[in-house]
C-alpha cells in the first residue's frame, strides 16, 4: 500500500468522487492517472485542483537541472555535470547559488542549472 501522505489522501478522495479508478499500490501511475483526467497538485493549498484544458505554451528551448546532493559535495556535482554537458555542446545560461534544504534534509543542498542546447546543424 502506499504511504498515506497528504497529497495521497487528496487524490483518493478526488479519485472517488469523480469515478477515478483507485491504483493504491502504484502513486506514480494513480497521479497520471488523475493528471490525464485534469487534475493538478496544488501544493500551496494542499489540494488536487481541476485544471480547464486550454492549448499548451510553446515549450522552452532551455534545459533545466536541479542537482540535490550532499552540501559538501553538491558543487562539485553541478560543476561536473556542467563540463559533461559542454562537451556536448550545452551552454550554460545559468547557475543558482547553493540552497539548503530544510530539515529534516538540512544536510542536503540544491543548485539550479539552466543550459540551451547545441546549435542545429
Amino acid at each position: 500500500m502506499a504511504k498515506m501522505t497528504k497529497k495521497f489522501a487528496s487524490a483518493l478522495i478526488v479519485a472517488r468522487r469523480e469515478g477515478i479508478p483507485e491504483n493504491q499500490n502504484n502513486q506514480g501511475e494513480f497521479y497520471q492517472l488523475l493528471q490525464g483526467k485534469g487534475y493538478f497538485w496544488n501544493s500551496l493549498i494542499g489540494k488536487w485542483e481541476f485544471v480547464a484544458d486550454e492549448p499548451a505554451d510553446e515549450p522552452t528551448e532551455f534545459v533545466r537541472l536541479r542537482v540535490w546532493a550532499d552540501t559538501e559535495i553538491v558543487s562539485e556535482v553541478a560543476d561536473d555535470l556542467t563540463k559533461v554537458l559542454k562537451k556536448l555542446k550545452f551552454k550554460l545560461q545559468d547557475r543558482s547559488d547553493a540552497y539548503r534544504c530544510r530539515p529534516p534534509k538540512q544536510a542536503e543542498s540544491r543548485i539550479y542549472l539552466t543550459f540551451s542546447p547545441p546549435e542545429k546543424g
